[in-house]
This record gives structure tokens, sequence and C-alpha cells, in this order.
């Protein structure tokens, strides 16, 4: 997670892209070519935004891998 963090600050449309986000993507790249500071700061949001459905999504699967030992 820290290289996309890195990647948000130094190749912000690179961070988007590696998130699988193709629109946001297109977005970075007019933030960052605008001012690099805007692209950036996006890149970052998009970065945490996807660390946390990472997030739940592993607990959902915790919660499901649960259910099923609970139900054997």
């Amino acid at each position: 997670m820290e290289m996309r963090y890195a990647l948000a600050i130094l190749v912000p449309p690179l961070a988007v892209f590696k998130c699988k986000r193709p629109t946001q993507t297109a977005l970075n790249v007019a933030l960052t070519l605008c001012f690099f500071v805007p692209g950036a700061l996006h890149a970052a949001m998009i970065v945490f935004d996807h660390s946390e459905e990472q997030r739940a999504q592993d607990v959902q699967n915790a919660i499901r891998e649960w259910q099923k030992r609970a139900a054997a």
C-alpha cells in the first residue's frame, strides 16, 4: 500500500491507474496537467478509497468463512 501512496505523490495518474479506475485516471491526468498538487491530492484520495474497499472485502470474506465453519 505504501507504494501506491508514493506513486500518488510522484506520478499521480499511474497510482490511479493501478487502482483500476480508468475514468478516474482520465480525470487525474487532466488535474495533473493543470496543476500538479490537485492531481496528487486526487490520486491520494483514490488510493485511500481503494485500500478501504480492499479492507471491507477482506472483512466480508472472513465473515463468509466463519459462517461456513459455523454451519458445518
